[in-house]
């Protein structure tokens, strides 16, 4: 082979090689200028994504908070309400009665003895007699025909202790320093007095007074003989008595 045809194939393989080449280092430049699109492309998709979920969670806190808040709010109202109808209620001398009055149905209607009847006794008897406080009052802060109410009861519950313990009264006066063994003999003198008081100025309280000791003397065979006896300032008083227990 001749020199120049040697040169012609060495000048044709150099182009060759070096259109391969070019070839491979554009195709090279396209394949990172694409990557770095994708790359970016991504890295923006991934910001948009984590900006949106702050947003949404920023959301979130904020309903959370507004929540607990109305949650806050709505325990300072009913708190409040609590306090205000714990605060606004205050007992009447009726409640009061109405106290001795479940009491003393609860032993008259009982068709046995039940060890708790002589608490109920002893819880009348101090409160008549001791000072002690039911439902904020004492017995010298209610009115007169609350009293003889409440000293009626006391008569009935204590009648209904004697059908079952004739004499429980000393058990109990001698369980402590209180005495409750001549109470009835008390209970009753207590009633005539506020009784006659009453009707000396209320004709009205008066007439349920009479009523009153009416059905007590029956429920708890009350005579009168037993109310003169107790009498201790003449005639003056049995006078007085006497139309309180007949009722005239």
């Amino acid at each position: 082979m001749s020199s120049r045809k040697k040169c012609i194939i060495l000048v044709s393989v150099l182009v060759v090689l070096l259109i391969v080449i070019g070839v491979i280092i554009y195709i090279g430049s396209d394949s990172g200028t694409t990557n770095e699109l994708l790359i970016g492309s991504n890295k923006d998709n991934a910001i948009d994504s984590k900006e949106e979920d702050n947003v949404s969670n920023d959301s979130v806190n904020d309903v959370d908070t507004s929540n607990k808040e109305n949650e806050l709010d709505n325990e300072d109202v009913n708190i409040s309400v609590n306090d205000d109808s714990s605060n606004s209620y205050e007992y009447t001398e009726e409640d009061v009665v109405e106290y001795f009055s479940v009491m003393e149905e609860e032993v008259s209607e009982s068709s046995s003895f039940k060890e708790k009847f002589k608490e109920y006794f002893i819880t009348v008897v101090d409160f008549i007699f001791y000072d002690s406080e039911i439902k904020g009052y004492t017995f010298s802060e209610l009115s007169g025909t609350a009293k003889v109410k409440i000293i009626g009861m006391a008569l009935k519950i204590d009648s209904k202790i004697e059908e079952y313990i004739p004499g429980y009264k000393e058990s109990i006066s001698n369980t402590g320093s209180k005495i409750y063994t001549n109470v009835k003999e008390k209970l009753v003198t207590l009633y005539m007095d506020i009784s006659t008081d009453i009707c000396k100025d209320n004709e009205n309280e008066c007439t349920k007074v009479k009523e009153i000791f009416s059905d007590v003397k029956d429920v708890c065979s009350i005579g009168w003989d037993f109310i003169k006896s107790l009498a201790s300032s003449g005639f003056s008083k049995i006078k007085e008595w006497y139309e309180i227990y007949s009722g005239k």
